[in-house]
Parts: C-alpha cells; sequence; structure tokens
C-alpha cells in the first residue's frame, strides 16, 4: 500500500474487506532495542461481537498486505454502473476461486462475484447451493460496508444502492 508514512489517528482503511479505523499510532521496541511503528485499527462499523477487536501492524508491513484505504466517490460511481450493467454470460462458478478471490480485498472484484452470483440466486433454473450463498453474503456485506463508508450512509442505505443497481443489470 502506497503512502503509509502519511497514515495518521482517524484515518479509514480496508483489511479484508472490512472497513476499519486508525485510533493509535504507536511505537514498540523490539527484542534487538530497535523501534517500530505500529497502526492500531478497529472495525468501523461494529457489529455486537466486534466491539472489542483491536488489529495492529507494523507500518512496514502494510505494503505486504492486501490492507488499502478505501476507494473513491469515483471508483465506486464506476462499480454501481458495472453492478447494474447485464450480465454478459454466465461463468462457471466454482465457489473456491470465488473465495480467493474475494481474499484480494479488491472492491472491483468483489462487485463482478456479487453480479455473478447475485444473477445465479436470481435464475430459478440454478441450484444456488449453501457454498455459493455464504460467498454472496460474505461479498455482499463486504461491499456495502464499503459503499456506506464512502457514501457517509448507513448500512441499509448501502445495500438499497448496491440491491438497486443489481436490479438494474436484470433487465
Amino acid at each position: 500500500m502506497n503512502n503509509h508514512k502519511a497514515f495518521k489517528v482517524g484515518d479509514k482503511i480496508i483489511d479484508h474487506g472490512q472497513t476499519h479505523r486508525i485510533f493509535k499510532i504507536g511505537k514498540k521496541k523490539t527484542f534487538d532495542a530497535q523501534e517500530k511503528r505500529i497502526i492500531y485499527y478497529r472495525p468501523c462499523l461494529i457489529d455486537d461481537n466486534d466491539g472489542k477487536i483491536t488489529y495492529s501492524i507494523p507500518i512496514k508491513n502494510i505494503d505486504k498486505t492486501q490492507i488499502r484505504r478505501p476507494i473513491l466517490e469515483k471508483e465506486l460511481r464506476e462499480i454501481l454502473e458495472e453492478l447494474s450493467e447485464a450480465i454478459e454470460e454466465e461463468d462457471q462458478l466454482n465457489t473456491v476461486q470465488l473465495r480467493e478471490t474475494l481474499r484480494l480485498n479488491s472492491p472491483h472484484k468483489t462487485a463482478q462475484i456479487l453480479k455473478i452470483l447475485w444473477f445465479d440466486k436470481e435464475n430459478e433454473s440454478t441450484n444456488f447451493s449453501r457454498q455459493k450463498q455464504d460467498v454472496f453474503k460474505t461479498a455482499m456485506k463486504r461491499l456495502i460496508e464499503e459503499v456506506a463508508l464512502v457514501t457517509k450512509t448507513s448500512l441499509i442505505q448501502a445495500r438499497q444502492k448496491v440491491e438497486s443497481a443489481l436490479e438494474k443489470g436484470k433487465k
């Protein structure tokens, strides 16, 4: 991730598709007496069970992870437009590959997965398995969280935006 030196308390980041807020940047001594700068972060949109979860990572290690800054509004509009386009052809839905793609922490890829699964779910002639349903829920949750963060709206309003865009693509 670029510009990791510019992190400050209050910045938002995306880690494993979940939105987080940096609440502390500190220094920690290692066993060989060197100092490491560490960022500490918590989920932004807290579920009842997540209130006490805290994450940390040395700033120099961020480039080795999938941690990223939230997308910009312009990129969000592009993603919602992609969702509202009709699906061109049926892709083979290998849930293992879809899960691996979700781990990339890419909002564009998450939107593609969501779109494919949305249309598969809506198609009554296909079997929407439990595995597909789990991947669908994960992709939806991740995209909704980011939409809510970027648009500064509630999760409910963000879900409505995403579902509305997907509905447009059905026609």
